[in-house]
């Protein structure tokens, strides 16, 4: 319980009171053997993002947590997005399908799965991820691309046409 206040400290000041986080990370370091191995892999993954730690000790913390917790979905979407980063589509993938399994109405995992796909140009792939969410006009730009960087430009110019069409209503 204790490590949930610290989190939600953090996280108001991180808005509010940026120059407050150093010290609520200390307070918690001072406490962190009464967290549970849950609760300190988290403050972890906190304590690398907050202090802006490079990305690969960021991923590892998040990794970490995925060793305890499996189904942790934060931390799946984490270790996904650090994945496509690195330029490895295959664990970005993996992740994050695990990350949608769990909450599969997810829009923002899904769209960072598309995203990751994109980004590493397996576009057909990230097509596939976009058009299950085509009813957004907001995804239109990406779908209309990836279709593009296929080689429909045709079909590219029929999505590009909802887009504009979207924009008239």
């Amino acid at each position: 319980m204790l490590f949930r206040s610290y989190i939600a400290a953090a996280e108001a000041d991180a808005q509010a009171a940026p120059q407050e986080l150093p010290a609520i990370f200390r307070a918690a370091s001072m406490h962190k053997d009464s967290f549970t191995t849950l609760d300190r892999a988290r403050f972890n993954t906190l304590s690398a993002r907050f202090s802006h730690a490079p990305l690969s000790q960021q991923e590892g913390a998040f990794r970490a947590v995925l060793q305890i917790a499996p189904n942790e979905a934060d931390a799946l979407v984490a270790a996904g997005s650090f994945s496509f980063l690195r330029g490895n589509a295959t664990d970005g993938q993996r992740f994050l399908e695990r990350a949608l399994q769990l909450n599969p109405g997810n829009f923002v995992v899904r769209r960072t799965l598309a995203n990751g796909l994109f980004e590493t140009k397996h576009f057909a792939e990230a097509e596939k991820v976009l058009v299950g969410m085509d009813s957004n006009p907001a995804v239109l730009p990406n779908l209309a691309i990836c279709v593009l960087l296929e080689g429909d430009a045709a079909r590219a110019n029929t999505i590009a046409d909802r887009l504009f069409a979207s924009l008239q209503k």
